[in-house]
């Protein structure tokens, strides 16, 4: 019979679980928003510019917009889902070796994450004073998908450290 763990330690994973089931309840919400804003923008722009001959001026501009959210967004649904491709260069590493390889991997994909994150505020900040030409919209709201992307992979990304600590099989998106 295995023991049963700490009260401290049983509400804390639970927290943590309560917290991912609601990092990814948004992020599937706000994702399927913006697909079905981006499929409305696009389609709209069909009819309008083809059947009505009208184009729309501001719809290219917007589906562009809604588009580097779905890339970031859904690269951290990846991560999270651990969906992105992985190469298996070297698939049976020695035991030795694959400790540090699964570090470096991890720290790769942390760093990418944190770069992005801090590099998309930092973009974001940079450009508060912008507006899109067509639309009018602030520009930092279109690169606050940067930011947005990029901390949300790294939650998941950090969720993975505590298996990584007690030196679990790694998952399959660290190699």
């Amino acid at each position: 019979m295995e023991p049963t763990p700490a009260v401290g330690a049983r509400s804390r994973s639970s927290l943590g679980r309560t917290i991912d089931r609601g990092v990814a309840r948004f992020e599937n919400v706000l994702g399927i928003i913006l697909v079905i804003t981006v499929v409305t923008v696009v389609t709209l722009q069909i009819i309008f510019r083809f059947f009505l001959h009208q184009p729309l001026s501001w719809s290219g501009e917007t589906a562009t917009y809604l588009l580097l959210w779905i890339t970031f967004l859904g690269m951290a649904i990846a991560q999270r889902e651990r969906a992105h491709p992985a190469m298996q260069v070297l698939p049976k590493l020695p035991g030795a070796l694959q400790r540090p390889v699964e570090w470096i991997c991890w720290l790769g994909t942390a760093g990418m994450f944190l770069f992005l994150g801090l590099g998309g505020l930092e973009l974001s900040f940079l450009h508060h004073v912008q507006r899109s030409p067509a639309t009018g919209l602030p520009i930092w709201v279109v690169y606050s998908g940067l930011p947005v992307g990029g901390t949300l992979g790294l939650w998941h990304t950090l969720r993975d450290l505590p298996g990584l600590l007690r030196g679990e099989e790694a998952p399959k998106a660290w190699h």
